[in-house]
C-alpha cells in the first residue's frame, strides 16, 4: 500500500504550482499516514513514507522557492518566497532545515550584509535593525538550531568587522555555489570525521 500512495503523494506534490497548496494536500493527508487510523503493524511503514515524500518532493520546492529569492535591503520583493519556507520548519527535524537555509538563503543574504555593511557612509544602525527584521522572520524553533545559531554569528561578525575598521573576513567565501544537499553531504562527513576522530583518542593509552 504504502510505496503505491508514496509515489502517487510524491509525484502529485511535485507538480503543484506553489508550496501553501503543497502545505494544505500534504496536511490533508497526514490522516492517511500517521497511527491515528492505520494499525500499528504499518505504523513504520508510515513514517517511514512520510519522510520519504518529504525528502523527495518538498524539500526541492523549498530549494526551489529560495532560490527564486532576490535579497534587496532597499526594495524587498517577493518575500513569500521565504515565508512560505518557513510554514514547513516543523515537518523537518531543526538540523535537516536548517541545511536547507544554509544552502540556498544564507549565502545571498551574508553576501548583501557584507556588501551593504561595508559600504562608505553606511548607517550600521538600519543594517542591525534589518538584521533583526530577518531574524523575526523564523520561528523560535529554527532560530535555536546551532546551524542557524552561527550564520547569525556569522552576521554579527561582519557588523564587529565594521566597527573595529578590521578586513578579517573574506566575502568570497558568501559567494561560493552550494547546495542544501551539498550542506548535508558535508555535515555527514563532518560527523564521520568527528567519530573516527573520537575513537582513535579513546584508543590511546597511558604508558
Amino acid at each position: 500500500r504504502f510505496p503505491t500512495l508514496n509515489y502517487t503523494i510524491t509525484s502529485f506534490i511535485s507538480s503543484l504550482p506553489s508550496l501553501s497548496t503543497a502545505l494544505h494536500f500534504l496536511t490533508d493527508m497526514i490522516p492517511f499516514l500517521t497511527p491515528h487510523i492505520t494499525p500499528d503493524a504499518q505504523f513504520q511503514a508510515a513514517r517511514k513514507s512520510l519522510s520519504s515524500i518529504l525528502q523527495n518532493a518538498v524539500l526541492p520546492k523549498l530549494a526551489s522557492s529560495l532560490r527564486q529569492l532576490e535579497v534587496n535591503p532597499g526594495n524587498q520583493e517577493h518575500i513569500e518566497y521565504f515565508t512560505d519556507v518557513m510554514e514547513w520548519s516543523e515537518w523537518f527535524d531543526s538540523d535537516t532545515f536548517s541545511a536547507i537555509l544554509e544552502g540556498e538563503f544564507f549565502p545571498q543574504w551574508l553576501d548583501i550584509l557584507y556588501d551593504w555593511s561595508h559600504q562608505s557612509g553606511v548607517v550600521l544602525k538600519e543594517v542591525c535593525g534589518w538584521i533583526e527584521g530577518w531574524r523575526s522572520l523564523f520561528p523560535n524553533s529554527v532560530l535555536e538550531n546551532r546551524y542557524i545559531i552561527l550564520q547569525f554569528n556569522r552576521a554579527w561578525d561582519i557588523i564587529n568587522e565594521v566597527l573595529e575598521g578590521g578586513n578579517q573576513i573574506d566575502p568570497s567565501v558568501y559567494r561560493q555555489p552550494i547546495t542544501y544537499r551539498h550542506v548535508l553531504q558535508n555535515r555527514l562527513i563532518q560527523e564521520k570525521t568527528d567519530r573516527m576522530r573520537d575513537v582513535s583518542i579513546g584508543s590511546r593509552c597511558d604508558i
